[in-house]
């Protein structure tokens, strides 16, 4: 039988790949469907945590990680890119060989960063670089919320992993945060996409109205 720990350790491996993953995605469909599935690592990764520490206010955390990230930010992301007939294939500011290049930059950083800081777990600052350099490369605003997200991710698994959970009621005020977060930032998203047929966030510097 797989202990706790050993699913936690799966978790957390399975948040960190997932993640690393959708940072070379190129189309829009594969990099929602990665972060979902990051989401739902991070989920698996408060329940665990939870069970371990005797704590039940971690389950409903992960509820409300699998009903706000799992289910309603990808929904409202693939909703309002297909309303619009949004291009699938997403731009990028560098090559792949130095997207990857950056991307071990990150890590590398990441582990700096707690060999520095030990009670930092690597999870958190790796996710947090990760989302950051995601939003820096890329050009399309779904992206850019794809990359808020991933960092939001980090921060949840530092509140998780170092200080033991994050209060319910301030979880879910943050859940609703990014959740409105998200839907206007895919709503501008949208009215850039209807005024100038792209998604590109060149575009937002003639945006006027």
């Amino acid at each position: 039988m797989i202990s706790l720990t050993l699913w936690s350790n799966l978790f957390t491996a399975g948040l960190l790949l997932f993640s690393l993953v959708l940072i070379s995605k190129p189309r829009l469909p594969a990099l929602i469907r990665h972060f979902t599935w990051a989401s739902l690592c991070l989920a698996g990764l408060t329940v665990t945590t939870s069970l371990i520490h005797g704590d039940e206010h971690g389950i409903y955390a992960a509820l409300g990680t699998v009903f706000f990230k799992v289910i309603a930010i990808p929904f409202i992301l693939t909703y309002s890119a297909r309303r619009v007939h949004a291009s699938m294939q997403l731009k990028f500011y560098l090559k792949p060989s130095a997207t990857y290049f950056v991307v071990a930059i990150m890590l590398a950083t990441a582990a700096y960063v707690t060999q520095l800081f030990p009670a930092m777990p690597f999870i958190s600052i790796a996710l947090i670089l990760l989302g950051l350099t995601l939003m820096i490369m890329r050009k399309d605003l779904y992206s850019q919320i794809i990359g808020f997200m991933t960092m939001e991710n980090g921060i949840a698994a530092f509140g998780v992993l170092a200080i033991g959970g994050i209060p319910l009621l301030i979880e879910m005020g943050i859940f609703l945060t990014l959740t409105a977060g998200a839907i206007v930032m895919a709503t501008l998203s949208r009215q850039v996409q209807e005024v100038y047929a792209t998604g590109d966030t060149a575009s937002l510097t003639e945006l006027t109205e």
